[in-house]
């Protein structure tokens, strides 16, 4: 497969870096808390994430790991084919020394196989431990990093404490501390990162939470690769850096015996600004930039419940303002410096965004509940620029009524239905043939009937109808209706203790439409039908005391129709309208075997032997309703055939102790 050929080809570091992390855990002989999925998304994407954590301790040494991969390929692309590739590894190692005293290793790596960038460190040093209640440990390390084809090193310190106490009156605290510094010339790496939080419980009727997270950032890149800063003779340098504090408190007060109220707050102050060190090219420097932003979130819900009725009340308010700044650092002429400042501060923004919930359930009979709710959700968008008109509010009303009742042991159903009202409108004449409204209607009703011991039907239903209103006169044909129904079977059978037996059906069907608001008419635009139909059988193959081993074999059958209006070229190379069909067909059996430990622990590999097929169909109208060339005749007139297996593998495994 091209996939494996290109990982092949692209990972040598890889393997190593694997090799090196699986040969501790090889020697010592201990299974790993593993996470791992491979998956074929579609005919060219390929997506494939693991994770590893791994804890091991004998007498006085203790080992700690975790990995994470994640990677997409895109086989359609040319050239490098990983969209994204990353592997970042940590490892810390703990030897006691002493009661107080141990020795601490740190090896940290970030690896961007895409964008050949690679960080990796290594750190040594003590850590000293006070009781339980404090641990501080001092490292120093050695890093390199590989960015934009030049290789930094250099000397890295870094300091980690951490803090944990509980007083006898209930009262809670835990304090965590990270500070690090990369001295990888002419570049340097700052990390520090403080979070506090103190807790206390007020016996059953309140709870009190006060916190704070504080951060400081700083990461220097390369804005020119190393062939252009040899051509010019210098280095060009942008330095990142960002501040962070947010404090927070939340509170739980038992107001009576049915009333209680919870409280969450918090303000977040962050700031973020962009230096550029060049050396020597003037002309081409970039002014320092900067932007301070506030964010304010507070959350109070009222909850009430007594006999059978329960409700609660829930306000939420963000407000989140943003302002920008550039600094004449390149010594800009007085009017070309204002011209530029005023191009970056049209940036600015303040969100305002008010929200409110109220939600009611009432116990009917022992088996029937109501359940009633409703939102309202008020955004305001405002930017201080004149020259900006993206200034617009945004309106949202909601309802929900559900039903659920339970006519028997064997039998349940559950309707519900759904309204919505939304308002988009800017507030500048520039902006105001953007202003639509939308409004939404859904119901459904899913049931589940136990016909049979063995057998089990289960069904849902969904009609979804939305319609988009331009909010002025002239609507050019740009008013939208459109109409969702979704339905799916399914039935599940136990022929015998070791054979389970599934089939589901599922249909969906899309009609959009150019709507006529005023008469409340529809003209046809586009339909889509979708139909899937699958059936597995889930054969128990092999047991053992603590694993189970699965087959499964089934069919799967996938249909896709879709009817539109558009235009395409001709054999005579003359533009025609027409009325397009387009189908695709995927079908294939299905194979899949399993491994499931009765802890929680499996792996999976299932592949889809599909064979795809894709064909149209077409009639000539006698109206344009598009005038894209891009359809020839002679393409339209092709029937395709392709074999191609969609693979999945899923693994999970767990440390047993």
């Amino acid at each position: 497969m091209r996939y494996i050929s290109s990982v092949k080809h692209d990972l040598f570091g890889l393997h190593l870096c694997m090799g090196l992390l699986c040969l501790p855990l090889m020697l010592l002989g201990q299974q790993p808390q593993l996470q791992l999925s491979f998956i074929r998304q579609n005919n060219f994407t390929y997506s494939t994430r693991m994770g590893l954590k791994y804890q091991w301790q004998r007498e006085k040494y203790q080992m700690e790991v975790r990995l994470n991969l994640d990677n997409i390929y895109n086989a359609g692309e040319t050239g490098r084919s990983f969209v994204q590739f990353y592997l970042q590894t940590h490892i810390w190692q703990y030897r006691q020394l002493t009661p107080a005293w141990e020795a601490v290793s740190w090896l940290e790596s970030d690896q961007f196989f895409n964008a050949s960038s690679h960080r990796l460190s290594l750190y040594a040093g003590l850590r000293y431990k006070w009781k339980d209640y404090l641990s501080i440990t001092p490292l120093l390390g050695y890093s390199l990093d590989y960015r934009s084809m030049i290789p930094d090193n250099g000397l890295s310190p870094a300091l980690l404490v951490t803090a944990r106490y509980a007083w006898p009156d209930g009262l809670q605290m835990e304090t965590r501390g990270f500070a690090r510094i990369k001295y990888i010339n002419p570049r340097r790496q700052q990390n520090m990162h403080l979070s506090s939080i103190w807790s206390r419980n007020f016996g059953s009727f309140a709870s009190l939470n006060l916190g704070l997270e504080a951060g400081n950032n700083q990461l220097d890149n390369y804005t020119l690769s190393k062939r252009e800063q040899i051509l010019a003779d210098t280095f060009a340098v942008e330095q990142i850096i960002s501040d962070t504090l947010a404090p927070f408190v939340s509170l739980r007060y038992q107001l009576l015996p049915q009333l209680e109220w919870e409280s969450d707050n918090r303000l977040i102050f962050s700031r973020r600004q962009l230096d550029y060190l060049l050396s020597h090219i003037e002309n081409d420097r970039l002014n320092d930039r900067s932007f301070d932003q506030l964010q304010v979130h507070t959350r109070q819900k009222l909850s009430f419940a007594h006999q059978k009725l329960s409700a609660y009340f829930l306000y939420e308010y963000q407000y989140l303002g943003r302002r920008y700044e550039l600094e004449n650092t390149t010594g800009q002429p007085s009017r070309l410096f204002q011209t530029a400042r005023r191009r970056e501060q049209q940036k600015d923004y303040f969100r305002n965004l008010n929200e409110f919930e109220l939600a009611l359930t009432y116990q009917l009979r022992p088996r029937h509940r109501l359940q009633l709710s409703a939102h309202n959700r008020y955004l305001r968008y405002d930017t201080p620029a004149e020259d900006n008109f993206d200034d617009h509010d945004q309106l949202n009303y909601g309802f929900a009524a559900e039903w659920q009742a339970a006519w028997s042991s064997k039998f349940t159903t559950q309707y519900k239905l759904l309204g919505s009202l939304r308002q988009y409108a800017f507030l500048l004449k520039e902006r105001s043939q953007d202003n639509y409204t939308q409004r939404s209607l859904r119901l459904e009703f899913t049931y589940r009937w136990l016909p049979l011991p063995r057998l089990t039907l289960s069904g849902e239903q969904y009609i979804y109808v939305t319609y988009n209103v331009k909010d002025f006169e002239d609507r050019n044909r740009t008013d939208r209706s459109t109409r969702n129904l979704e339905t799916t079977l399914e039935a599940s059978y136990r022929a015998h203790a070791k054979l389970d037996m599934e089939l589901t059906a599922y249909r969906k069907e899309i009609h959009v439409a150019y709507l006529n608001w005023q008469q409340f008419a529809e003209t046809p635009l586009d339909t889509t039908r979708t139909y899937i139909i699958e059936q597995t059988n889930k054969w128990q193959i092999k047991s053992w005391k603590q694993h189970i081993l699965f087959l499964d074999l089934g069919y799967k059958h996938f249909s896709q129709t879709r009817r539109f209006n558009t235009s395409m070229m001709s054999l005579q190379n003359i533009l025609t309208p027409i009325n397009l069909r387009k189908r695709n067909l995927q079908t294939g059996f299905q194979t899949g075997i399993r491994w499931v430990q009765r802890h929680p622990a499996s792996m999976s590999l299932a592949i889809w032997w599909q064979f795809q097929y894709q064909d149209f169909h077409f009639q000539q109208i006698s109206r344009f309703s598009s005038l894209s060339g891009n359809l020839t005749e002679a393409a339209l007139r092709e029937k395709t055939l392709n074999f191609r297996p969609f693979v999945q593998l899923r693994m999970n495994v767990f440390l047993q102790r």
